[in-house]
């Protein structure tokens, strides 16, 4: 599609000029179109990675997710070099929502992580990734948190070979699982 640059230019112009109210629909209205766009933001990408840094907050956080998401599927490994600042962003703000109790918003985070290993090749951040999760499941945190965490990392483990960080989420998942398990034993005596 030849106009698809000047809708670009035109669009990221926008982000300038708008109010921080208005930011994440613009968010959500590119990925709803990266579909249409597909390769062709490949030269607007550090605009939009430089865009999504600064705004990086509560109320962006889902439609960045959701761009990045869409980019990553588009761009697949080409979309690697900017892995290292998107997994920072991430993981800066899951254990937020964690211990905020916000199971939507950690949702999407540990979702993000699973769509970015599905398209990129990501062995090489999983020593980053793991840990994290890891420290999760060591926390008393809700079970609102767990089962995404659990579900997350299941799918995580199908697209890439965790192997070496196995002996990493033994230790908190059987830890995990025997207090689930006092918890239903608690609940059945006292009933």
């Amino acid at each position: 599609l030849p106009f698809i640059p000047q809708i670009l230019q035109s669009y990221l112009k926008l982000f300038d000029k708008c109010n921080s109210t208005v930011f994440p629909s613009l968010m959500d209205g590119l990925a709803d179109i990266m579909c249409l766009i597909e390769k062709n933001i490949r030269q607007y990408l550090p605009t939009l990675f430089t865009l999504i840094k600064e705004n990086w907050n509560d109320m962006t956080i889902i439609p960045s997710l959701k761009l990045i998401c869409e980019i990553a599927k588009v761009m697949h490994d080409e979309f690697k070099k900017y892995i290292p600042q998107v997994l920072s962003l991430i993981l800066s703000r899951m254990s937020k929502y964690v211990f905020e109790h916000d199971a939507n918003t950690y949702q999407h985070i540990i979702n993000s992580i699973v769509i970015l290993a599905e398209h990129i090749d990501f062995v090489d951040y999983l020593h980053l990734v793991i840990p994290s999760i890891s420290d999760l499941i060591s926390e008393k945190v809700h079970i609102s948190i767990i089962l995404p965490t659990l579900k997350a990392l299941y799918k995580l483990l199908q697209y890439v070979d965790g192997q070496e960080f196995i002996s990493r989420l033994i230790l908190p998942l059987t830890r995990l699982l025997q207090n689930e398990k006092r918890k239903i034993y608690k609940i059945k005596v006292v009933s």
